[in-house]
């Protein structure tokens, strides 16, 4: 391979024939300090690769900017849902509400750690297709997007709706 390009997707004409003499040796892939840099797949390795989908070992920076936004939405999210229920509103999860009648720490461990959970799993298969034709990378960005359109609309909902007073006993 040649730059970020696989063999396959370069342009026609840049062909690179390597005799034995030229080869590098592998010698300095076995060494500790270099196989921590040098082994690391960043990209696909055959044509294959890219119709298939593949798994690299370092993952880039907006990926990562991606996975950090839709978890950080997810916590917000999780604030304003148990702000929104202290005003009179309740959850449509059965599952989450289900934990929430438990105790309100587990509700948001319990979605923090699922979040974090399914995130790993999308990352990790961020190069492959779903339904044939949808990168898995695709479908993080449409999971950012509805988060942020779904914190903004329970923004909106916490700002139409004051709290609700607390009742003071008298007794």
């Amino acid at each position: 391979m040649q730059g970020t390009y696989p063999e396959c997707l370069r342009p026609a004409g840049d062909e690179e024939r390597r005799t034995g003499d030229d080869r590098r040796s592998m010698r300095g892939a076995f060494r500790l300090a270099a196989s921590a840099r040098l082994l690391r797949r960043r990209e696909g390795r055959r044509c294959a690769d890219f119709e298939q989908g593949y798994y690299t070992d370092h993952h880039d920076a907006p990926l990562l900017l991606m996975a950090m936004g839709i978890f950080l939405l997810s916590v917000l999210d999780s604030i304003f849902t148990l702000q929104l229920i202290a005003r009179g509103a309740e959850e449509l999860n059965p599952l989450l509400a289900m934990l929430m009648e438990i105790d309100v720490s587990v509700f948001a461990w319990s979605k923090t750690a699922i979040t974090a959970g399914v995130l790993v799993l999308l990352v990790s298969h961020a190069n492959h297709k779903v339904f044939g034709f949808l990168r898995i990378r695709k479908v993080l960005l449409v999971g950012l997007v509805g988060y942020l359109c779904l914190v903004a609309y329970q923004a909106t909902l916490l700002l139409m709706f004051p709290p609700i007073p607390e009742l003071v006993l008298n007794g």
